[in-house]
């Protein structure tokens, strides 16, 4: 099965672009594992995950982004989202998840508050 991510890694953080078009309940058991997996095996880096191509997310969508923001907030290290989806940031905002993401408008906004 093809994956949902591709990554970048540099010596300050990684980056995840989130490759699917939909996080939901068929995705975001695969997705969460897929990003959980790597963040163990690159040892809990500062992460970036950039939603670019994500055109709709649920609330297993959204359980998928907060657990996976818990995952690194436990090892104390930064997450950033990145998001210029109107349709996913009004689904974010409305559903109050936005109070517990951080979000950016674009990758470099991201790394410069690394």
């Amino acid at each position: 099965m093809k994956s949902f991510i591709e990554y970048e890694k540099d010596s300050n953080h990684t980056l995840i672009t989130i490759t699917t078009d939909t996080i939901d309940l068929m995705k975001s058991p695969k997705l969460s594992k897929e990003i959980l997996t790597l963040l163990k095996d690159l040892n809990y880096p500062d992460l970036i995950i950039d939603l670019v191509n994500v055109e709709y997310i649920n609330s297993a969508g959204l359980g998928c982004l907060v657990g996976i923001n818990n995952e690194l907030k436990e090892h104390n290290k930064k997450l950033f989202y990145v998001c210029n989806n109107e349709k996913v940031l009004k689904i974010i905002n409305i559903t109050g998840v936005s109070k517990i993401l951080t979000i950016y408008s674009t990758t470099n906004e991201a790394i410069d508050n690394l």
